[in-house]
């Protein structure tokens, strides 16, 4: 450590030095001052490790080097929270997202917490053997309506425009009126078989505000952007949607 700490603290443009050691690991963090040729500091910083690592104890690892921009993490967390339903606080997230990416000097926004929506398909047991028919042949039929169909192409003679008849599944009443099997001449669809309705896929995260779940939006902003100028043009937005929202925000 010490052989490192003393080739690293000769770099000119260093604002600060902090060095932590636990058993078997060591690292130092560098904070350069504002304005810094960070190209230029990257290779000091290579040629001191160099220098340095050749009195590093025997049987040590090769020293890494990582290169992280403060400039890049979020300068803003906006949360929704309410006793309100999770899709509404979804809505309310990705219309103040739209809106908050319109802010001249945003760099990105991205919601915490979010979940993705899911169709979710619970079949009667009951019904399958009433039609003589398995989960196998449903999840089938399903999948291969749920697409888009080649139907042949148009030559122009200077091009050729390759036609698609659009299978897809836009909503739940594309789903329950989808045709699954022809019994006793009449038509069986898949509302017949299952309950079908809109919900979310398990959460990979969590946000939560004083306990409660919530959806968090993470604020960054573009490097050459003021952060007192952008947050204040944020904050417009935000105090303007809790109207209709309740929202906090935090730095």
């Amino acid at each position: 450590m010490r052989p490192m700490e003393k080739e690293l603290k000769s770099i000119e443009v260093i604002k600060e030095l902090r060095a932590t050691g636990s058993e078997g690991h060591a690292s130092v963090v560098l904070e350069f001052e504002a304005g810094f040729n960070h190209e230029k500091a990257l290779v000091d910083v290579r040629e001191k490790v160099d220098v340095a690592k050749s009195n590093l104890p025997e049987g040590a690892d090769e020293p890494t080097i990582s290169e992280v921009n403060v400039a890049l993490f979020p300068v803003l967390n906006i949360a929704i929270s309410g006793n309100v339903s999770e899709r509404l606080k979804l809505r309310a997230a990705k219309d103040l997202k739209e809106a908050i990416e319109g802010v001249e000097g945003v760099l990105k926004v991205e919601i915490g917490g979010e979940r993705e929506e899911m169709m979710e398909i619970i079949v009667e047991p009951q019904a399958l053997e009433t039609y003589q028919l398995d989960f196998s042949s449903i999840i089938n039929l399903i999948s291969q309506n749920n697409k888009l169909v080649a139907a042949g192409a148009v030559d122009y003679g200077n091009g050729r425009q390759v036609l698609k008849v659009p299978g897809v599944v836009e909503n739940i009443d594309d789903m329950l009126s989808m045709p699954i099997k022809s019994f006793n001449g009449t038509v069986v669809t898949l509302g017949e078989l299952a309950e079908i309705r809109l919900t979310f896929k398990d959460s990979e995260g969590y946000a939560r505000v004083n306990g409660e779940a919530a959806l968090v939006l993470e604020v960054t902003k573009q490097v050459w952007a003021n952060i007192i100028d952008t947050i204040e043009k944020i904050q417009l937005i935000v105090d303007e949607k809790q109207k209709t929202v309740a929202c906090r925000s935090e730095l």
